[in-house]
């Protein structure tokens, strides 16, 4: 863990969970994404954790994703679960929108979660890693 972004791993899951809304939190977990490429070949199921933060830099973050897809350009199925605050609502208009432009001609599956619903997610994480099998 470092002071903007903490990360770890349970049954196979990827957990980020983002402590702070910079472009060092966007540039550490990027990090951590290029090191579960390079060591797996691929991503798998991924939950990203906003829920303990204000809206984080989205133009910048986009463009660091856009560069980071140009680098790693055919990462198998990816399944993201997105968690926001639910007081965060301009988070879910523009994180949907901006997740649907970057992950256009992927293999991903995208789900946005509000932090009350969190429950849910490790339900459609495992139900989609069930329909993937």
């Amino acid at each position: 863990m470092n002071s903007h972004l903490s990360y770890e791993q349970q049954e196979g899951i990827h957990i980020f969970v983002w402590h702070s809304a910079n472009r060092r939190a966007v540039d550490s977990w990027l990090g951590w994404m290029s090191k579960l490429v390079e060591r797996d070949g691929q991503l798998g199921s991924i939950i990203i954790d906003f829920s303990g933060i204000p809206l984080p830099p989205i133009s910048y973050m986009a463009r660091a994703v856009r560069a980071w897809m140009q680098q790693y350009p055919t990462v198998p199925h990816t399944q993201i679960a997105v968690i926001y605050a639910e007081k965060e609502v301009a988070f879910l208009i523009l994180g949907r929108s901006y997740a649907m432009t970057l992950s256009r001609g992927r293999d991903v599956s995208l789900k946005f979660f509000q932090d009350s619903d969190a429950d849910q997610v490790w339900q459609w994480l495992n139900a989609g890693s069930a329909a993937s099998s």
